[in-house]
């Protein structure tokens, strides 16, 4: 038997005492993915949805899970977002709607999305990691629903959206140029150049604009580490 609701889609099997579900439990409460989505706001969400479903949360199954976070970046749309190429080697692809431009990664059975989410009176962008397998969140500490009234699951969560920015190979645009040659310059904020290189040789320029970077930028990525930190304090502590 299939159901859906909310965002959310409802699977029973005739064999299982266990209700298996499927979507955003942000979308559900929110209604939306555009703002923080605080803990105490998901304990209420869990609840709320364990009242209309008559059931308990620890016997509602997920079956795919998102960990999430927003990040302000003035002008992410030409700032940040075409500057994101790859991780260990894969691609990042653009999808771009509208007034939306997402920035999508799809690697063992993972999604890695940075899209934005600015308006006329902000400017966000959302960082999501989003798992279509059991196997690759059970390790967060979450196989049902019940399992988000505890906080536990999000310190485990932030560690690998941290691990997984700082694996990004991101082109930072406030290097300065008078810093390095145009010749680097070029290469280094062009995705197919990075694509194009293998191995040690990869390595060593990688290590070239690291150094670069490190020396002669505003260090882009790492104040969006800061801040992914900051806000996983928000989302925790919230009341």
């Amino acid at each position: 038997y299939i159901a859906k609701y909310r965002g959310l889609i409802f699977e029973k099997r005739t064999e299982s005492n266990y209700l298996e579900i499927r979507g955003s439990l942000h979308k559900f409460f929110h209604g939306d993915n555009n703002s923080m989505f605080y803990h105490d706001e998901q304990v209420e969400a869990v609840w709320l949805l364990a009242e209309i479903l008559n059931r308990s949360p620890h016997t509602m199954k997920l079956q795919n899970c998102e960990i999430e976070v927003l990040l302000f970046m003035p002008n992410a749309r030409k700032v940040l977002l075409p500057n994101i190429f790859q991780i260990h080697g894969s691609d990042f692809e653009t999808i771009s709607e509208g007034e939306v431009y997402d920035r999508m990664l799809i690697q063992n059975e993972r999604v890695v999305k940075i899209y934005n989410r600015s308006t006329h009176s902000t400017d966000l962008v959302r960082y999501e990691i989003r798992y279509s397998k059991s196997r690759q969140f059970t390790s967060l500490g979450v196989e049902f629903m019940g399992d988000f009234l505890n906080k536990k699951w999000m310190t485990p969560a932030y560690e690998r959206l941290t691990k997984t920015f700082k694996s990004i190979l991101m082109f930072d645009p406030t290097l300065d140029k008078r810093s390095i040659s145009q010749e680097d310059y070029s290469a280094w904020s062009n995705q197919a150049f990075w694509s194009s290189l293998k191995g040690m040789k990869k390595k060593r320029e990688k290590d070239r604009y690291l150094s670069a970077v490190n020396n002669h930028s505003e260090r882009l990525q790492d104040k969006l580490l800061l801040q992914i930190d900051r806000n996983y304090e928000l989302l925790l502590n919230h009341n």
